[in-house]
Formats: C-alpha cells, structure tokens, sequence
C-alpha cells in the first residue's frame, strides 16, 4: 500500500471514531438498480443518440442556428421565442420531450447503491445530494434523469413531480448554473431546478425538496479527460458546500461517477488557467471531442454509485475546515472502495485539486 492510502486509511479511522462516518459497504455488496433498457438498436435509435448527445450539449446545434438565424432571422427567432417563451410552459411539451430523450438515451450507464437504508427526509431531516464528478456537462446525470427518474408505471414523465426513484424517492430539485436552465432539453427533463447559489439551495430546502448540486463546477469539468492514473476533483479549500450544509443541519450524499471522465477527450493546453476562469465567467471552458469529432461519447459505459451520507449534521460552523477535511478523506475512501465496478477507473487514483493547487505537472496559465 502507498503512503498516500496508509494515511488516507489513518485519517478515516481518526474522523469514523469521532463523528460516526460510515465506512462503506464492500463493492460485492452493492445492489445495482435495474433501469428499463429502451427498445430499438437500429438506425433510428442510433440517430436518436446522435441528436440528443447534440442538442444537449448545445455546440453540436451552434453552428446550424447561426446559419439559419443568418438565412431566416425573422421565422428562426419567433420559432425560438415559441420554444422558450410558450412551448415549454406546457406539461404536454414536457413529456413529448421526455419520452424523445429516453429514446435518444444510450444503455450504457448503470447506477447502484451502496448505502445502507433508504435515504430519508422524515421528521424535518434535511439531505444534500452531492454529485461527483462534474463531467462536459453532468453527462451520465443526464442520461440518469431521464431513464431512472420514473422507473414505474409513468417513466415516460421524468420530469413530472421532481420524484427521483434512483434516489429512494426523494423530491429533489437540480442546482447548477442559470444559463443551464435555458438549455433545450435540460429544461425539459429537470423540471425542477434553482441556481446554484446559498440562498437558492436554501429555498429549495424550504419548498420541502432535496438539492442536487456539483461542488466542483464548471472548474471541474476542465478537468474532464484528462489522461494517466489519476481522477481530478476540483476541491482543494471549495467549503462553500460544506458550510451551508452544516448551517441547515444537513447531511450530505455523496455520488460518484465511475467512468465519466473516459467519455470525452479533451484539450490539455492550459488546463488549469482555464479551471480557474471557468468558475469565474460561468463556462466550462473545456474543449472536447467525442467519436469521431462529434460529441457522441467515446464511451458510456458508466457506473454511478450512491453512498451514505456524510454526517455534516455533526458539525458545527467553527468546524467547517474540519469537516471539508473529512468529506474529502470520506470521499476518496469510497472512491477506492468502489472504483473496481467500472473498467475506466480500476486503477486509477482520485487527487484533490483547486485554484491554489494544480496537479503536479500542469502549469498555471
């Protein structure tokens, strides 16, 4: 065993006979959720994929709209104004939409959970679910959304009530960044979604739901594809999370992505500048390729696992350092835990990265 996992494990040891953090399951007894698998393998369902992994991540359309609002500006942009300003407020829209990305969806990720009971919002009890890694743009997350929201009866309404079966049910409501909302498609299946701000995730506690944010940001997702053993995430001194958490007596559930950094290949010139502007202007300034130049993945075959939660609860403000500190430790331990369920990560190693820290290797530009 490296130095590197003696001390993780020491420092894990130290915060599980303190706070009461779990240690997780072992990876062969984890239970993976059946999603229902969409029916069609042909060319149809092969130009499905093609156009959603395109209109999702919005530069795959780009290039047409900008022709066509060039050739017929006036017909373009009251199509447009249709679409944002009328279409979508209509639940029929919504659920046309939806059952069109689960078609355009690919199989290929699968989610299991290794928490140990049912996560639970009873007796005032308040959660943050905590997705790791970013990703282009939350990619598997999309995918997840829209296949494993509803795995019932109306499947076909992944944006109905903001019911999330693959979390046990929970009401969750979406909080990233405000542009993402006006996405095509986004919009449509995270029906219910806030921006990533305090007073934003505040809310959403009050209308009795649960946030799904990504700590690392649109910081992190520079870090996507990048190459060699090792995983990045974008939180080195980012406690913003930690402290809110801990502020509104929430206990924070962690997921991990295995596999979602093998999706695109991306331009390292200047990678962690760029991590850091990102954050800054609102856009995840990453350049990405999937098969053959389009935005197409080079792979889908992910496994997104669940974990119990992190008992932020426990702290108090004037812990917040130590908390962050633990959730990391928390993090990465489960992450080694798991990482053997998805070919893409088995030997790969998770580093904590920020703004003040680059990985060793890549120079501040």
């Amino acid at each position: 065993m490296s130095d590197c996992g003696r001390s993780t494990e020491a420092a894990m040891a130290n915060a599980i006979g303190s706070r009461g953090i779990p240690v997780p399951r072992p990876l062969s007894e984890i239970e993976e959720v059946a999603i229902p698998k969409t029916d069609g393998n042909g060319v149809i369902r092969l130009l499905a994929i093609f156009m959603v992994h395109h209109v999702r991540l919005i530069v795959g359309m780009v290039p047409w709209l900008g022709f066509l609002l060039l050739k017929y500006p006036g017909k373009v942009t009251a199509v447009l104004a249709a679409y944002w300003g009328v279409l979508r407020k209509f639940e029929w829209f919504n659920r046309l939409v939806c059952q069109a990305v689960i078609y355009g969806c690919s199989d290929g990720p699968r989610f299991m959970r290794a928490q140990r009971e049912v996560y639970s919002v009873e007796g005032g009890r308040k959660l943050m679910i905590c997705v790791h890694p970013h990703g282009i743009l939350l990619d598997p997350w999309f995918n997840l959304v829209a296949r494993g929201t509803r795995l019932g009866s109306d499947s076909s309404n992944c944006s109905a009530d903001g019911t999330m079966d693959l979390l046990d049910g929970l009401k969750v409501e979406f909080c990233f960044a405000p542009a993402v909302a006006w996405y095509p498609l986004h919009g449509e299946t995270r029906k219910y979604h806030a921006p990533a701000t305090p007073s934003a995730i505040r809310g959403v506690w009050k209308r009795g739901r649960t946030p799904v944010l990504c700590p690392g940001g649109f910081s992190e997702a520079v870090y996507t594809g990048t190459a060699g053993r090792y995983e990045h995430s974008y939180l080195h001194q980012r406690m913003g999370f930690i402290k809110l958490a801990i502020e509104q007596n929430a206990d924070i559930v962690p997921t991990y992505t295995f596999g979602s950094d093998a999706m695109y290949w991306t331009w390292d010139v200047g990678r962690h500048g760029r991590a850091i502007r990102a954050q800054k202007i609102g856009v995840p300034m990453v350049v990405w390729s999937g098969k053959m130049g389009t935005n197409v993945p080079l792979s889908e075959e992910t496994v997104t696992v669940s974990f119990d939660p992190f008992p932020t609860s426990k702290y108090t403000l004037e812990e917040v350092a130590e908390a962050h500190a633990d959730y990391l430790t928390y993090l990465r331990t489960c992450f080694d835990t798991y990482k053997g369920c998805c070919e893409h990560t088995k030997d790969k190693e998770l580093v904590f990265v920020g703004k003040s820290k680059p990985p060793a290797g890549y120079a501040r530009l």
